[in-house]
């Protein structure tokens, strides 16, 4: 009866109560979105990467888009279906250019009014 006690108590010994495999704790780790990050300020008005999209390219390949938010005070405006790989360009002081990102590729670049957050098509671009 010993040795089975004995026995009973090493088996459950084995299993640590540390991270599980690798594979799992790097699952954990993409699982978690991406802090916001500060990508233009023009005056009072910044622009903001948000939330984020995982894509897959044409080959296959994996990459982040991030959704734009302007804020200005305590006011935030979310940019509307427009989800982006690289940070905005101010054209004036009311307006920026975003560039549209699809499964890892730009598609179209829209410019941006910060008041209200329209984007618009840039026509030849």
């Amino acid at each position: 009866m010993k040795r089975l006690l004995l026995l009973a108590l090493g088996v459950c010994g084995c299993r640590g109560s540390g991270p599980g495999r690798p594979e799992e704790t790097a699952a954990v780790v993409q699982a978690q979105p991406p802090a916001d990050s500060l990508v233009l300020q023009v005056g009072a008005i910044e622009v903001w990467f948000t939330d984020a999209r995982e894509e897959r390219s044409a080959t296959g390949e994996s990459c982040l888009e991030r959704a734009l938010e302007i804020r200005e005070g305590a006011e935030r405006r979310q940019v509307p279906l427009l989800y982006s790989r690289e940070a905005p360009t101010p054209i004036d002081d009311t307006t920026m250019r975003a560039v549209l990102y699809r499964r890892c590729e730009p598609a179209a670049a829209y410019r941006v009014d910060y008041a209200t957050a329209s984007p618009r098509r840039i026509v030849g671009q």
